[in-house]
């Protein structure tokens, strides 16, 4: 692993980041910093498919990852973030479901978990409908597995499809990130033992500097 995150360094990581910015052309993109292989210790299950996407609506190639994501998804705030709505937001999540929707994504910090727990409800039946996605706002290696740990078991899986940094914006963030004790860590570690598939990155690009450094 610690020769994958050296050939991994700042340049590719911010530069695959801002392709995905401008091909994009919004202010924050999703960019998939490493697709890399399979686990060798776990292999997750097939990718999830919805047999309701093609017919309900256009769909795109998502990243490298073989995946066909419906033009329409399900983001894991607003009702779906909020303490006492539940029963609103179960019904909310199988209706976009039964609508075709393939991927929904949320986060560990999406109203302190309620999110994440309430997609839990859904997706214990119907996880192999959905291409799901979190995302850890911790920089270090320790606080971004522990949040995946709370993450899978709020979502009541035992892998995710897609783990992403959340939020990074500075070079400050970024250093911390590929320290030797970093997230960057946590994130290769997570898909060498089968907990996560695809690795990625949230970034704010109008806000991300950085000085050039490798």
């Amino acid at each position: 692993m610690s020769n994958r995150m050296n050939k991994m360094n700042r340049r590719e990581f911010i530069g695959g980041t801002m392709a995905a910015t401008v091909a994009m052309a919004t202010g924050t993109a999703t960019a998939f910093a490493d697709s890399g292989q399979q686990s060798k210790k776990k292999t997750v299950k097939d990718l999830p498919y919805n047999p309701r996407t093609h017919k309900a609506m256009p769909t795109r190639n998502l990243g490298k990852t073989g995946y066909q994501v419906g033009i329409f998804s399900l983001g894991g705030q607003a009702t779906l973030e909020i303490k006492g709505k539940e029963k609103d937001s179960v019904d909310i999540i199988n209706r976009a479901i039964d609508l075709g929707v393939n991927y929904i994504d949320t986060a560990a910090g999406y109203g302190n978990g309620v999110s994440e727990i309430n997609i839990g409800r859904v997706l214990k039946d119907r996880r192999n409908e959905v291409f799901q996605t979190s995302k850890t706002a911790d920089r270090t290696y320790d606080g971004s597995m522990q949040l995946l740990e709370k993450t899978l078991k709020q979502l009541q899986t035992d892998h995710l499809d897609l783990w992403q940094l959340h939020n990074v914006r500075t070079q400050d963030e970024l250093d911390k990130i590929f320290s030797k004790d970093g997230a960057l860590k946590a994130l290769l570690k997570a898909r060498e033992d089968g907990m996560v598939r695809f690795l990625g990155v949230r970034v704010f690009a109008t806000e991300f500097r950085t000085n050039g450094r490798n």
